[in-house]
């Protein structure tokens, strides 16, 4: 075997790349400021004074599956924006959908506005301004590159903070395979995301209202040994803020990834 085909292997068998945050061994007094700093990178939040000084709690845990991005957070009770300017300053031009398993959101805007469905999931789309509310909460993202998905949908551009209703059989089965991807990404290799997340975004494609193309159209996205993230959602992600006290496990945090 050669030196370039075992460093293929190496990387192939290596495990995601993985990020933790929590400002659990923070002061209380610290613990909102610090959050608040640590998403401002893309997200800009807000809290009441009760829910800022009342044992305030949020982590997030992620990890990166080739060009995707899956992660859990877990907070109390904020408000969210995603600016014009932050929008310009980032440049991530991605979809974002979530589901919650505890606790829910809330928007008025979108085609469908409101309070999210019970086990359904929110679409986001990061090149969009968003306002929205959300209660003590844990919930589960996945962010993928617009590229992937929009070249199926009759309106690429419409998608935004639409709620998808788990009466929908395949809403259903997407919303189980996030659940579970998120279960069993820390044991995850690069090899193992590079042929799951295709399947992924197939079946992300076929849940929301797309044009019909033939099932071989759903492996068009190029996942490949080596391939690279779009650099906006690689620097987000990558971006270590510098107070070491928050980041427990002293790895990369992804910053903002739920809203």
């Amino acid at each position: 075997m050669s030196d370039t085909e075992g460093a293929i292997d190496d990387t192939s068998s290596a495990s995601l790349a993985h990020s933790h945050f929590s400002v659990s061994s923070l002061p209380r007094r610290h613990r909102f400021e610090e959050w608040r700093e640590s998403i401002s990178c893309v997200f800009e939040v807000e809290a009441s004074s009760d829910v800022r000084q009342d044992n305030f709690k949020a982590s997030v845990d992620g990890h990166l599956l080739d060009g995707v991005m899956l992660a859990q957070t877990s907070s109390r009770q904020q408000t969210w924006h995603r600016s014009s300017q932050r929008i310009a300053a980032d440049g991530m031009d991605h979809y974002m959908v979530q589901l919650f398993s505890s606790g829910n959101m809330a928007t008025d805007q979108g085609p469908t506005g409101g309070v999210a469905p019970k086990d359904g999931l929110v679409v986001f789309d990061l090149s969009r301004k968003a306002k929205s509310a959300a209660n003590n909460f844990i919930n589960v993202s996945l962010i993928l590159p617009r590229e992937m998905v929009a070249p199926f949908l009759q309106a690429p551009d419409d998608q935004h903070l639409r709620y998808l209703s788990s009466e929908e059989p395949l809403v259903r089965l997407l919303h189980n395979q996030i659940a579970t991807l998120r279960s069993i990404a820390p044991d995850m290799t690069t090899a193992q995301a590079i042929e799951v997340v295709p399947h992924a975004g197939g079946l992300l494609r076929v849940s929301w209202p797309i044009r019909p193309w033939p099932i071989a159209r759903f492996m068009m996205w190029p996942c490949r040994a080596g391939s690279k993230m779009p650099l906006p959602l690689r620097a987000r992600f990558g971006q270590i803020l510098t107070n070491p006290r928050a980041n427990t496990a002293k790895t990369p945090r992804p910053c903002a990834v739920s809203i």
